[in-house]
């Protein structure tokens, strides 16, 4: 099972309605707890990345349960999951895809968001 690295406050951003990490803590704001996963690439390559999981306030009032899950370090890299194991599973998947695409492509890797200390623990 994942641990949680650390926890950060979330603001919604306006208008397009994505979470992005707040400046500071405030009436609007909610928290987003920090994962590290590290999704295989090609089998042989790995490279742990920073997630961020929370629920969104909205989805809670409307009685809907579930994790959103994205990562900082890679665009477009966003997905959901049913609890935190099925959204952590869900994103690094994602991340897999992602990340394997940018490779057939040329494009360059993002480098990893995690500190060293916590990379040889991912």
């Amino acid at each position: 099972m994942n641990t949680v690295l650390e926890s950060i406050s979330l603001e919604r951003e306006m208008p397009v309605g994505n979470y992005i990490p707040a400046a500071t803590a405030g009436p609007n704001t909610i928290t987003g707890l920090v994962y590290a996963v590290q999704p295989k690439i090609f089998e042989h390559l790995s490279s742990p990345r920073k997630v961020v999981l929370f629920q969104d306030p909205e989805d809670l009032a409307a009685g809907r349960t579930g994790y959103t899950t994205y990562c900082l370090s890679v665009r477009g890299a966003i997905s959901q999951g049913r609890d935190i194991r099925d959204a952590l599973a869900n994103i690094t998947e994602a991340l897999e895809g992602i990340l394997e695409m940018m490779i057939e492509q040329g494009d360059l890797i993002p480098a990893t968001d995690l500190p060293l200390d916590l990379l040889a623990a991912a």
